[in-house]
């Protein structure tokens, strides 16, 4: 992202370099502000790219005000509970919530991975078509600083990747593009994109540092494996409940 002018200038142009959810987020967020805002995407058409993804609170909130979250709404399902199961498929808490890869092989590793679980895990994947089953790598880092040089700035997976243990990756690149818009209203460029970064790095490092643990925590063997699940099955599911609230209220701040 990059910008020549004081947002304050009708000349004001902001050039977002990357179609995604925080690219696009930002867009929206800057012209409905009234500032130009022109999203640059390689990919010749937006098609199906990925997996699902988890929008939660924080996020729907931002998408609410941005007037995007009715269409939405309308081909999304919602999410009434976080669930968590041991390997076996056994329910332990339920918090209700305020190479090449060749398909065949894919669909083969599958199996493979989940072969015991409760059902229907292996109904499902055997009857889905192996070419629609879809591999997604995940990848972070430990959270840095240094978004920004000269009159280009990194937000979304650009600035702080995340793994999706907590389903909030999207989530925070939504919230990037609200700030973003928020911060531009009333600020030079150059001290946007350090307030930005000021605002934005605690509350996304906490997300990265927590993913990353219930992701390790999630694979867990052995002894280890099964402590886990008898403090999971003893934990209240109001206090995990409370948890997930934490990351909806903090919202943008």
């Amino acid at each position: 992202m990059s910008n020549g002018h004081s947002p304050q200038s009708s000349a004001t142009r902001i050039a977002i370099v990357g179609g995604g959810i925080a690219g696009l987020a930002a867009a929206v967020a800057l012209l409905r502000r009234g500032v130009r805002a022109c999203v640059y995407e390689r990919a010749p058409v937006f098609g199906d790219v990925g997996a699902g993804i988890s929008l939660w609170p924080n996020a729907t909130r931002v998408l609410g005000e941005l007037g995007v979250l009715q269409p939405l709404i309308a081909k999304s399902g919602v999410i009434r509970a976080l669930n968590v199961r041991a390997a076996s498929g056994t329910l332990l808490m339920r918090a209700p919530v305020t190479g090449d890869d060749v398909p065949e092989q894919r669909a083969a590793e599958l199996l493979r991975d989940f072969a015991g679980w409760e059902a229907p895990v292996e109904a499902v994947i055997s009857r889905t078509a192996p070419d629609v089953l879809l591999r997604g790598d995940a990848f972070d880092r430990p959270p840095t600083r240094g978004w920004s040089r000269d009159r280009v700035l990194l937000i979304g997976d650009a600035a702080h990747p995340t793994t999706p243990n907590l389903g909030q990756g999207g989530c925070m690149a939504i919230e990037d593009g609200q700030v973003l818009a928020e911060l531009l209203d009333t600020r030079d460029i150059a001290s946007a994109w350090r307030a930005f970064e000021a605002r934005r790095f605690d509350r996304t490092a906490s997300i990265t540092r927590e993913s990353l643990w219930a992701g390790r925590l999630g694979l867990m063997a052995g002894r280890l494996g099964c402590l886990r699940d008898a403090v999971t099955r003893a934990t209240p599911a109001a206090l995990v409940t409370a948890r997930l609230n934490r990351h909806y209220r903090a919202h943008t701040a």
